[in-house]
């Protein structure tokens, strides 16, 4: 395939094992080089109308005679084909199937009227409209947003949602240039992942304006990215092609925030080559974003809980950053191959980020500067995956941990978590290892993106390619870089590290950080033991240090508790006397601290404290990213002292959150009413200088809180996506920053720690985080990983947050295994039962649990990747939530029940735009009846499909 991105023959595609199993289309046969865009966006209807016209171009000898396009979820209305209307008045729709197919939609076939010979070219277009199903399109009421003056429409793509966009080629192996006009009402500002191609046209009556764009490098389907909403713009550092764009009331503290990015698209470009993207612009999207980022060309979406005041989270965006050549200009042939987007990605952002580092002056990098931050961010990311693959087999879901996946029939969100992340750094790092001199690994480096710019690669590419660059030249002796030769087919032991499940094949391996892991774990040990005292200990030091600091000690808290102990008041309020985190802007920052003050019980007011809960109900009504909402509401749900105001709190939000945040939200009210909360204060306190407050005594129950765990997890990763893990953990969704990713996403470095993941959620994670991420993704984030996360939320995972996040995890928390054994019976409820009715409603709620449970971690990527019902599947919910409000009335019997009046009045209402396939649940505070509802729904679906 040429460098320029030129189409190559089907033959030597199938050559190159790119036949991507995604995608319904025709691609090998037929492919689209070219796509014009006319789009309409309608806030009221909450849809998106459209007509793309096409350009394909045979590469096959056998001579194709229509054009086959992915769609999902897409009302088509008109087609022509060289001229010739095929479908519309009177004319039937040419889908193969009658209805969409979950995960991967319908095909859209249109008849060319002759055959195509190679080298031949079509030009085809369709007219269409989005549907409130169309998990790609999310819109915000005004509400929503940061100023609360005007909706907002953003789309979310990674991995397979473009086809509920646009009918197009949805696969990565399949990348085309773009213009576009998008129709938005006068006074909102269209933006898409392109650049600007003419000055905006207002309409004759002055109600619409139209807004231009042109993508002249070619992209794949899944980073076509549209936004609109009432935007303000700012440049970054002076720079002319880079800028900020954001609601009004956060623009200037948005361009301060990110004002490093030129340095860090200057450092990418010194070691992956020239940016050809034209612009790079960031556009900080409303506070109810789920996941972290996502790294759609020349406009790289980011949360605003990036915006520290001190621009220690800013690095976040390295990773969307790098980016620009991993993944956006060398692209992964298809999903399996996804680790070639991240693997390389995770390396770049860490030599990015250490030379940054290295030669700024500004103190938010503390004493993690250089190759300390290198070696920092890589051990915490060792750890991550780790974590990740031991959750894995747990679950019994072992084949994800597999760097390059098979996955035929499969939903590419539900294989997204951090391994693609972690596990492909840590084969990049391999090749530097072996390699041994950093400027010669950088100059291979440099050389992978120079040879692939434009085009898809697979695995075996990069393993070629590495061979090639280190082998000797014929005639001299000398490789191509003019050094020693490398034998690198026997260097590396490629097959194992492709096929095999598990860690990495060189894991363990040493990381000389300075000790800065071991000077955080140190201090975490003894305040968590309550000895710490001194307040200049944190002097000087970095967010990332802070971050691993809380994680360790919410990790302490976590085993404490299985102990029948917790961490003391007292020693809570000292260290935040000592170390200010409760003043803390840093996002990432407040949310551990108020996990760990949740530990400890530090709640509702005390002698020691006015408590966390207002702080908490703060927090949750500002920001609506998976990877911290659903934590919080977690915890908040299974402690006596707050359980009452989270589930006010939840009904209070759901309109406020995003649909897919709501859904996972509402999911695990569900879950956790039916559960026996914990009274914290009753838990014996560790370390009090003075006996804290006397309480009862404890429950049995063991609150599996928290683990904010991960260090250097990827926002991609979190939330990844966004967007991204494939199914949540109750540890990933306590938001160890993770897994991706989301977007990616997926969920981008908790310093970033992404998400979903990324880490979604995933940093990414964001996992995220995707990814990302959403990582949407995300929930689909498969993990919205951590991703759910987060992954965070994204991560997908039920995503993943999606999806989404950012999305972002694969394995099930202790509490979560424990409420598994637990759901067949009713729990202590069912032996005070009187009747025979009594105890059957009480056993089916407890069942009721088992099944929510097992939905929640099986189907979390799929929820963070912003999957919708179809309207059966709705209709078949429906019926499962009166089953279950007719069997299960009262709390006793699984706190799922309610009446049958109040379901009718909960059906009665009318619901629109993107989640009207879900959220009968999210209405009239109704919350835990319908989340019940519809993820026993979800239980069963994958019980059928198993």
């Amino acid at each position: 395939m040429a460098s320029d991105g030129a189409p190559a023959s089907a033959a030597a595609l199938r050559a190159r094992n790119l036949d991507c199993p995604s995608t319904l289309s025709n691609f090998l046969d037929l492919v689209v080089t070219n796509m014009h865009l006319d789009l309409a966006v309608d806030f009221e209807a909450e849809v998106i109308e459209g007509t793309v016209k096409y350009t394909a171009e045979a590469r096959s000898p056998s001579e194709p005679s229509e054009l086959v396009l992915d769609t999902r979820h897409l009302e088509v209305i008109r087609v022509e084909a060289n001229g010739a209307v095929i479908v519309g008045e009177g004319i039937p729709i040419l889908f193969k199937g009658s209805e969409d197919t979950a995960p991967f939609g319908r095909a859209l076939h249109i008849p060319l009227g002759t055959s195509i010979a190679e080298g031949e070219s079509v030009e085809c277009s369709v007219t269409y409209r989005t549907t409130s199903q169309s998990s790609a399109v999310q819109f915000l009421k005004a509400e929503q947003t940061a100023d609360k003056e005007a909706p907002f429409l953003f789309t979310q793509c990674q991995a397979i949602h473009a086809r509920s966009l646009l009918p197009c080629q949805d696969t990565p192996g399949v990348k085309c240039t773009f213009t576009s006009s998008v129709r938005v009402p006068t006074g909102i500002t269209a933006l898409m992942s392109a650049l600007p191609d003419a000055d905006p046209v207002v309409s004759e009556d002055g109600a619409f304006t139209t807004f231009s764009f042109k993508q002249p490098v070619p992209v794949p389907s899944y980073l076509i990215a549209v936004a609109a909403g009432l935007l303000a713009q700012r440049p970054l550092a002076g720079e002319e092609t880079m800028s900020v764009w954001a609601e009004p009331s956060i623009v200037d503290a948005s361009a301060h925030e990110f004002a490093e990015t030129p340095a860090f698209v200057r450092a990418a470009e010194s070691i992956m080559g020239p940016y050809e993207w034209g612009r790079y612009d960031l556009l900080v999207l409303p506070p109810t974003f789920p996941y972290g980022g996502m790294e759609n060309p020349c406009l790289t979406f980011v949360t605003p809980t990036l915006l520290a005041g001190d621009r220690s989270l800013a690095d976040v965006v390295a990773h969307e950053i790098c980016h620009s050549w991993a993944g956006n200009l060398v692209t992964c042939a298809t999903w399996e191959h996804f680790w070639l987007n991240e693997g390389a990605t995770m390396m770049a952002q860490r030599l990015i980020v250490a030379a940054v580092s290295e030669a700024s002056s500004s103190p938010h990098w503390g004493a993690v500067r250089g190759e300390t931050n290198f070696q920092f961010d890589a051990a915490g990311g060792e750890e991550v995956l780790n974590r990740a693959v031991d959750d894995f087999v747990d679950r019994g879901q072992s084949p994800f941990t597999v760097l390059v996946p098979a996955l035929d029939g499969v939903d590419p969100d539900d294989s997204f978590s951090s391994v693609p992340y972690e596990k492909g750094f840590l084969l990049f790092d391999t090749i530097r290892r072996v390699v041994g001199d950093r400027a010669r690994f950088l100059g291979w480096f440099k050389s992978w993106f120079a040879t692939f710019r434009r085009r898809c690669a697979t695995s075996e590419d990069l393993k070629l390619h590495v061979i090639d660059h280190f082998a000797a030249a014929e005639g001299s002796g000398l490789a191509s870089d003019g050094a020693a030769p490398i034998d690198m087919a026997s260097a590396i032991a490629w097959d194992d590290w492709f096929a095999l499940e598990g860690r990495a094949v060189t894991s363990p391996l040493e990381w000389d950080d300075a000790g800065i892991r071991t000077g955080c774990s140190s201090l975490a040990a003894a305040w968590a033991a309550g000895v710490g005292s001194d307040s200049s200990a944190m002097d000087g030091w970095s967010a990332g240090q802070k971050i691993r600091f809380l994680d360790e000690v919410v990790r302490t808290a976590k085993t404490m508790r299985s102990e029948g102990k917790r961490i003391a008041l007292s020693t809570v309020s000292r260290m935040d006397a000592a170390f200010g985190f409760g003043a803390s802007k840093n996002c990432e920052i407040a949310f551990r601290w108020l996990c760990l003050r949740i530990a400890a019980g530090d709640i509702l007011p005390s002698e020691h404290s006015a408590g966390c809960l207002e702080d908490a109900k703060q927090f949750l009504r500002t920001y609506g990213r998976m990877k911290y909402v659903r934590p919080l509401f977690q915890r908040l749900l299974r402690d006596t002292g707050s359980r009452a105001a989270a589930v006010e709190l939840a009904a209070e939000l759901a309109s406020f959150y995003h649909p897919i945040c709501s859904k996972v939200v509402a999911g695990d009210v569900a879950l956790e009413t039916g559960r026996e909360a914990t009274d914290s204060l009753a838990l014996e306190p560790v370390g009090a200088a003075t006996a804290d407050a006397e309480a009862p005594a404890a429950t049995e129950e063991e609150d599996d809180d928290a683990d904010a765990e991960a260090p250097a997890a990827t926002e991609e990763e979190d939330d990844d996506a966004d967007a991204e893990a494939p199914a949540a953990t109750e540890e990933d969704d306590d938001a160890d920053a993770e897994a991706p990713a989301a977007t990616e996403e997926d969920d981008d470095a908790d310093a970033e720690a992404p998400a979903a993941t990324e880490e979604d959620d995933d940093a990414d994670a964001e996992a995220p985080a995707a990814t990302e991420e959403d990582d949407d993704a995300d929930a689909e984030a498969p993990a919205a990983t951590e991703e759910d996360d987060d992954a965070d939320a994204e991560a997908p995972a039920a995503t993943e947050e999606d999806d989404d996040a950012d999305a972002e995890a694969p394995a099930a928390t202790e509490e979560d295994d424990d409420a598994d054994a637990e759901a067949p019976s009713a729990g202590p409820a069912l032996g005070a039962s009187k009747t025979a009715g009594a105890a059957a409603a009480a056993s089916t709620a407890g069942q009721t649990r088992g099944a929510l449970t097992a939905a929640l971690r099986r189907d979390q990527a799929k929820i963070e990747a912003k999957s919708a019902l179809s309207p059966d599947e709705q209709r078949e919910a429906e019926a499962l939530a009166k089953e279950l409000a007719s069997s299960a009335d009262s709390p006793a019997a699984g706190g799922a029940g309610a009446s049958a009046s109040l379901w009718s009045g909960i059906m009665s209402k009318e619901i629109s735009g993107p989640a009207a396939g879900w959220v009968p649940m999210l209405l009239a505070g109704s919350v835990v009846l319908c989340g019940a509802a519809l993820v026993v729904f979800a239980a069963r679906r994958i019980s059928s499909s198993d």
